[in-house]
């Protein structure tokens, strides 16, 4: 196995350990006391998708609208992590910023994997063409 592997499966199994199987990375909206402050706190869950931000937004309007409040301020908390979001090696195409609010496991673009490894079959032959994406 490869170190960055080895490593994963230890920090894997040591999250498990100390939080449990059922343990979920929880994504908030919180709402002022004063109703005048919304704020979208990440939590660093990697699996946010569009669907569930806007069935938060949904939850957050009723609470607006509960608490009759307007001219509310729409805000956001990123400081659940601190550091670089990017790996020192970058740039680099395989790697995604790690932030605590992020969506659809962090992908820069639409794609569930990289580009196609490049096949040779001897030395000196052009590469294929990729197949469409």
């Amino acid at each position: 196995m490869t170190p960055a592997s080895t490593v994963k499966i230890a920090t894997a199994t040591a999250a498990l350990s100390a939080l449990g199987p059922d343990h979920r990375i929880a994504t908030t909206v919180r709402l002022s006391e004063d109703a005048r402050t919304l704020t979208l706190v990440g939590g660093g869950d990697p699996t946010l998708s569009p669907a569930a931000l806007a069935s938060m937004a949904a939850t957050a309007a009723r609470a607006i609208e509960e608490a009759d409040a307007t001219g509310v301020r729409l805000t956001y908390d990123v400081s659940r992590y601190t550091g670089p979001v990017l790996h020192p090696i970058s740039p680099n195409d395989n790697i995604a910023p790690v932030t605590a609010l992020m969506v659809n496991e962090g992908r820069l673009n639409g794609t569930d994997r990289g580009h196609a490894p490049v096949r040779r079959t001897r030395p000196g032959t052009p590469p294929a063409p990729s197949p469409p994406s």
